[in-house]
């Protein structure tokens, strides 16, 4: 069961007692962190995070310590280290010691900055089962790049491990976790295991942070408590609420999401967050994070997770009623229309105000009831996609519009003039022109699309405007050269809403066209593959078409390519 710990058990020499539901509520009034000091689980002896502005419990033993700031936050620091040893200190020693001389098993964990090294060489460190300020296990971050887990026995020191390499930055944060269970010790730095070892003379005792020739930070203190299992979850180092600012009206509803995050940087999952808003009246916040904007104004929300807070700015605003419409009735030309599957058609529409006939100029938003039948595009333009009936609607706000548009079944398209013409194994692609249209149309058809004796075609067809028709052209001729060059470019998709090719190329092979269309079973492939001859045939064609040449060139005249009558 839960409970509030009274903190500040028997240090070596001195005791403190800390009024933890005080210190809490004094806390919270801060803006950053909330003082570590309620309590939940058993197994944690003692956490504290300085916000107070006191270090209560803490006994100085070498050196001098105080509470001081760091970017608005506050952390426990040496500010001087021992200038003349005695009492079992060396000069240029520091250290701070807190607990009690009962605490066995357990985990020492804090965040350590070291400000600077004045010597040659500096540490800074933990320590667990102190015993005497001659004899306790410490580890160690060094100025030279190593961490390091050792024994101090009456003045002399023993490497419990080999020293591993650890770059070390003046200025930057570290975790540091000491473990000690039975005979066993363990060093973490970030959350990450470094090294380890057993040993069996310190049985029990309080812990101390510190160095030696250095000047270094401490915050956020935990002692756990362990019984040989394993070592708890990472600590919760940053929480982050997103979005970090939030505009509603009032009524609106949104939500929040906080994540959490460790010492450096990986995000952590499944640990328990709190909510809260500062301006209940402003906006609340439920458990799972809903933000609900209740009346104008401005009201933070916290997300709290193990003592560390994330914060958004919500403001609400006062909604602002909809200005009503100027616009009265929409007219919509023609009033109806019949295309064929494939199809185009333009239609209009003008906003008019009372009295007529005052022309509004506003935005017109345009719909198809059923995009199956056809779609519609923001300027009009209709596309038949299916036989059958449709409303094709506009609108202004609440004022609505429509025009009836008949679908047909797609008319087969007649080609008169034929620019080139592929045969292959289970099909057809043909380069077409009509003299009444102004696109070339690449018409890809099955075997039952066979010319009748005027040369007529007919099958599904891409519209290719002139203009672009170099472009496409270009296209082919860069595929003849990847393929030649033995490259297998693509693939590629080409579509109108009715037709879809997707081109599939081999090395020095040539290319394929997977085709499906509205009106065929299933899906043609071509075959075999197209060589690049053949493209280049088709890219000439293509240009032939767009100029409306009535002769070919010599370089236009391939045995696939003929001109109909």
């Amino acid at each position: 069961m839960g409970r509030w710990w009274l903190l500040g058990m028997l240090a070596v020499g001195c005791g403190g007692g800390r009024p933890a539901p005080e210190a809490a509520a004094r806390s919270a009034a801060r803006p950053r962190l909330a003082a570590a000091v309620a309590i939940t689980d058993d197994t944690t002896l003692y956490a504290e995070d300085f916000e107070l502005g006191t270090a209560v419990g803490w006994t100085g033993l070498a050196g001098t310590w105080a509470v001081a700031t760091d970017s608005e936050n506050y952390v426990y620091k040496n500010t001087a280290n021992v200038t003349v040893a005695g009492n079992g200190a060396n000069v240029n020693d520091n250290w701070a010691v807190y607990g009690s001389p009962t605490w066995t098993d357990y985990a020492l964990e804090a965040r350590v900055k070291p400000l600077s090294f004045p010597g040659t060489a500096g540490i800074v460190r933990l320590f667990a089962r102190w015993q005497n300020p001659t004899n306790w296990y410490y580890e160690t971050l060094t100025k030279d790049g190593h961490v390091q887990l050792r024994r101090y026995r009456n003045g002399a020191i023993l490497d419990l491990a080999p020293q591993k390499v650890y770059p070390v930055v003046v200025g930057t944060w570290y975790t540091l976790r000491l473990e000690v269970v039975g005979s066993s010790l363990r060093a973490y730095v970030n959350g990450v295991l470094q090294l380890s070892a057993t040993d069996t003379l310190f049985k029990a005792g309080p812990i101390a942070v510190g160095g030696w020739n250095d000047f270094a930070e401490f915050d956020n203190v935990r002692v756990i408590k362990l019984g040989g299992g394993p070592p708890p979850p990472v600590a919760v180092y940053r929480v982050v609420v997103t979005p970090g600012q939030l505009q509603l009206s009032v009524g609106d509803r949104d939500s929040l999401v906080a994540t959490d995050y460790d010492v450096i940087g990986n995000v952590l999952t499944g640990r328990a967050v709190s909510w809260a808003s500062s301006t209940p009246a402003v906006a609340t916040i439920g458990g799972q994070g809903q933000v609900t904007a209740v009346s104008p104004g401005d009201a933070t929300i916290t997300a709290t997770s193990e003592g560390y807070r994330g914060t958004s700015l919500v403001t609400v605003l006062t909604p602002i009623p909809p200005l009503p419409s100027p616009v009265a009735y929409i007219l919509m030309s023609p009033q109806a229309a019949t295309i064929a599957v494939g199809q185009t058609i333009q239609f209009h529409a003008t906003a008019y105000a009372n009295p007529p006939p005052t022309v509004v100029n506003t935005p017109i938003t345009w719909r198809s009831i059923d995009p199956s039948i056809a779609t519609v595009d923001s300027t009009g333009l209709a596309f038949g996609r299916g036989a059958g009936m449709v409303t094709i609607q506009t609108s202004v706000g609440a004022i609505l519009a429509g025009v009836t548009l008949t679908v047909t079944p797609a008319v087969p398209v007649v080609r008169t003039r034929i620019y080139a013409l592929v045969t292959l194994q289970n099909g057809r692609a043909f380069i077409t022109r009509s003299d009444s249209e102004s696109f070339v149309r690449v018409t890809l058809a099955d075997m039952s699309s066979v010319p009748d004796s005027l040369g007529h075609v007919r099958g599904a067809s891409y519209e290719v405007r002139p203009s672009r028709a170099s472009g496409y052209a270009d296209g082919l001729r860069q595929i003849a050269a990847d393929v030649m060059a033995g490259l297998a470019p693509g693939p590629f998709t080409v579509g109108n809403g009715l037709f879809t090719a997707q081109i599939q190329c081999a090395a020095s092979t040539g290319c394929t066209a997977a085709v499906t269309t509205i009106g065929w079973t299933g899906t043609w492939t071509s075959s075999p593959p197209v060589p690049p001859a053949v493209l280049l045939g088709l890219a000439r064609a293509l240009e032939s078409a767009a100029r409306r040449d009535t002769v070919f060139a010599a370089s236009d005249s391939l045995p696939y390519v003929r001109l109909l009558p």
